[in-house]
């Protein structure tokens, strides 16, 4: 099922994001504006929903980089490798600004970005871009579901 529900900015309406977090809740995939460009989100771990988003984009898992959005540091932290201390110290400083972290996935990130070959022994095909979590700045904000 398609549908518009427009979630104003500054005067959001409780009733609009029940919808769009029962959606969610679904197995569904939302639209969201970030800082540059709208992308697709879902529930992390929904396995139909980021399937659905990689049909959307023609994507295979291995090619498909997905980024992750946490409401702040201590959530992120769930999600991650562990961090060096003054590289945690650098993202308590600025965030939230105008920056964007790389950074190594954790053992909480679903199962569907870890494909691994099937050969014994052989490299998994997730090692390059999706063991990784973008940190985007804009993300870091109290986001209320």
């Amino acid at each position: 099922m398609n549908m518009l529900i427009d979630i104003h900015q500054e005067t959001p309406e409780q009733r609009k994001i029940d919808v769009a977090v029962q959606l969610l809740k679904k197995d569904g995939v939302v639209i969201i504006p970030t800082d540059s460009v709208y992308s697709f989100a879902c529930v992390l771990g929904s396995s139909k929903a980021l399937e659905k988003m990689m049909r959307l984009r023609d994507l295979t898992p291995a090619e498909a980089n997905f980024s992750l959005i946490c409401k702040d540091l201590s959530q992120m932290s769930e999600y991650v490798a562990p961090l060096p201390q003054p590289i945690f110290k650098l993202m308590k400083r600025a965030l939230p600004g105008p920056f964007t972290f790389i950074l190594d996935a954790g053992t909480r990130v679903p199962r569907i970005f870890r494909i691994e070959d099937s050969a014994p022994g052989a490299a998994p095909s997730w090692a390059a871009a999706s063991t990784r979590i973008w940190v985007i700045s804009s993300a870091i904000r109290s986001i209320s579901t």
